[in-house]
């Protein structure tokens, strides 16, 4: 009876110390995704047809094109860590919460969605390129610590603050063009911006952009469908264009 009780107090403690008793590899996990339409384009990716699909599988794709291709739901995109280029545009995605935690990430297209809320944006420290136009954002909050972009395309949205958009000093393309902007402050901190898009906001007042140091020869800002003070049109854009600025208005 001892020798049994003392058996059995030996497998207890054994257990415990190794969790489940088994070695598992985090890469022999399955994956799955709740859309369809996800799942199929990452077989695609793959060259997988109905194989299950393992957490090692997903190491090697770094570009992955989803476009057009009716997906509502990216769950489970998260896994495929090492993507570096993501299209997504076309769909009917409102939940990017997803896509936090890739960190390699350096293009992104989430173009003609119907996203509103992008809080996750702000962990994907590597991004470079960011086109949301199109869809239903306000508030570019997240998009403040985001100090690699090059080029933003915010068009057609619900935009009336781009304060945060001041920290942005690498950005080279911004579209902001259909939103509700009428304040421009932010701007004048975009030294390194080569083509401004602002069409068909609710623009008068454009000085930020005369106090922006770095337009110049070559630049170029689009101002069509704003209703531009008589100071913006005598003075403002004439300043700009005496240093090589287009200005389309």
């Amino acid at each position: 009876m001892k020798y049994l009780i003392a058996l059995l107090l030996f497998v207890i403690i054994f257990a415990c110390g190794n969790d489940s008793g088994l070695n598992i590899d985090n890469e022999d996990l399955a994956v799955s995704f709740v859309d369809p339409n996800l799942e199929a384009v990452v077989r695609e990716a793959l060259g997988m047809d109905t194989a299950t699909i393992y957490l090692s599988d997903l190491q090697g794709i770094t570009t992955l094109d989803a476009g057009d291709r009716g997906i509502t739901n990216i769950s489970g995109i998260g896994n495929i860590e090492n993507l570096v280029n993501l299209n997504l545009e076309r769909n009917s995605i409102t939940n990017v919460g997803p896509l936090r935690g890739l960190s390699d990430l350096e293009g992104l297209n989430l173009g003609n969605n119907q996203v509103e809320i992008i809080d996750a944006v702000s962990s994907l420290i590597s991004l470079q390129t960011l086109l949301l136009d199109s869809n239903q954002v306000s508030d570019l909050s997240p998009l403040a610590g985001l100090t690699g972009m090059v080029e933003l395309n915010l068009s057609a949205n619900q935009i009336i603050n781009i304060n945060a958009l001041a920290p942005l000093f690498d950005l080279e393309y911004l579209y902001l063009d259909q939103n509700q902007v009428e304040d421009i402050t932010a701007l004048a901190s975009l030294v390194n911006a080569r083509l401004l898009s602002l069409n068909a906001n609710q623009i008068e007042d454009i000085a930020p952009l005369v106090n922006n140091s770095g337009l110049g020869s070559g630049d170029e800002v689009r101002l069509t469908g704003n209703p531009l003070s008589t100071e913006s049109t005598m003075n403002h854009i004439p300043a700009l264009q005496a240093r090589g600025v287009k200005v389309v208005y």
